[in-house]
């Protein structure tokens, strides 16, 4: 499975990280971010 990400948001201080996938007929949404945040590991991520 492909995973994406968009970085959303005017500035950088108010800037966030969507992380989502798309399949055929839908797009999910995973995780929803702030770029301040430490990055996801393996083991933080369930899908």
């Amino acid at each position: 499975m492909e995973i994406r990400q968009l970085l959303y948001g005017k500035s950088k201080r108010f800037r966030y990280r969507i992380l989502f996938g798309i399949s055929e007929t839908e797009v999910n949404i995973y995780r929803i971010r702030h770029t301040a945040q430490q990055y996801l590991t393996k083991d933080d991520v369930e899908l």
